[in-house]
């Protein structure tokens, strides 16, 4: 299962335009029954993967 997050980096409410996007491509997918999306084995998925720290920005 995937998760997005829509909290923004200031941690305030996230932005109704943002989340009333989201809200239509996902309406959209659910509508033509998740056919534009392709599964992806985990082990190919990691394959392509790549580890980023992002605490490093925000931690000295």
């Amino acid at each position: 299962m995937a998760v997005l997050s829509t909290t923004p980096y200031h941690g305030g409410p996230a932005d109704t335009e943002a989340t009333k996007w989201i809200e239509l491509r996902a309406n959209a997918y659910l509508l033509r029954q998740l056919s534009d999306i392709t599964l992806v084995p985990l082990e190919e998925a990691l394959a392509h993967a790549q580890e980023y720290d992002y605490t490093a920005h925000y931690l000295a």
